[in-house]
């Protein structure tokens, strides 16, 4: 069971936008590892090793953050556990698709030394 976590929903004065509420979640997707071999997936997400971890298993992953993601509809969203950029943007690809219609033209990922890693997803523009 995918769980996620409603940080705030916060009212802003923010003068040339078309909105004065931001909705802030964050979410830990629990290892979405992508379907590459390239050494930083755990043992039990080697694509097709014998563990479960296959294309479709991994199709089903992306929907359901993708449906919790949908209705929860944050303007920003922190996500957790996330193997590679290749998972983000799959992750993305399935949040445009027809059935959710949602687009982060934004993202910043932390890049870290783990097999996993953070990102934050948003409708508004991320700077340094």
């Amino acid at each position: 069971m995918f769980n996620i976590k409603k940080i705030a929903s916060i009212s802003l004065f923010l003068p040339n936008l078309l909105f004065s509420d931001i909705r802030i979640a964050n979410y830990n997707v629990e290892n979405l590892f992508d379907l590459n071999i390239n050494g930083t997936e755990y043992d039990e997400y080697i694509p097709n090793g014998g563990t479960g971890w296959t294309e479709q298993i991994y199709l089903k992953k992306l929907n359901n953050i993708s449906k919790v993601i949908f209705e929860a509809k944050p303007d920003i969203i922190g996500l957790q556990e996330i193997e590679s950029r290749d998972a983000l943007i799959d992750l993305q690809y399935i949040l445009r698709s027809s059935s959710y219609k949602i687009d982060y033209p934004y993202f910043a990922i932390a890049e870290e030394k783990n097999k996993i890693f953070r990102c934050c997803c948003s409708f508004v523009k991320i700077s340094n």
